[in-house]
């Protein structure tokens, strides 16, 4: 990863908050091993966020089984960033699993834990796919009550 400058200073006498959103894809390591260099440099908590977005089911009539859903996915999560967790044993870091839509979880979280930064990823699918797929970059960029850092995709 690249240097890292930040002009970000929380009220005097209270640590700095960091909430970074993650997902099982190798590009959200990237995002969180920035969120992690972040906190670093900021002396900073962190909590790495993972959302689990309820599937549209088509087939009313399919027996989908979400709460089986949910945990494959957050075991499939965890399985992926928690030895990047593990390797910054020097962070005061939180897991946290949420439900809902990623960037209104993920300001919803921030706001309601006085969240100073956001960082979440952007995979730079282009305006269509993202008009069509949904944009959790865009999402909080629009509604985030904090800063918010954006790591770039290809």
């Amino acid at each position: 990863m690249g240097h890292v400058r930040l002009i970000l200073v929380a009220e005097k006498g209270t640590e700095m908050k960091i909430l970074v959103g993650v997902d099982a894809s190798s590009y959200s390591i990237a995002v969180l091993e920035r969120a992690i260099e972040l906190a670093r440099a900021m002396k900073a908590a962190l909590e790495v966020v993972h959302v689990f977005e309820m599937p549209f089911v088509y087939d009313l009539g399919a027996a989908v089984n979400v709460d089986q859903m949910r945990q494959a996915e957050a075991e499939a999560v965890w399985s992926v960033a928690q030895p990047v967790i593990d390797g910054a044993a020097d962070l005061d870091i939180t897991r946290i699993d949420l439900t809902g839509g990623a960037s209104r979880m993920l300001v919803t979280r921030a706001a309601e834990t006085g969240v100073d930064l956001i960082v979440v990823g952007n995979r730079g699918r282009g305006d269509l796919a993202s008009l069509v797929l949904g944009s959790t970059s865009h999402g909080v960029i629009h509604t985030a009550p904090c800063d918010i850092f954006i790591v770039k995709g290809d």
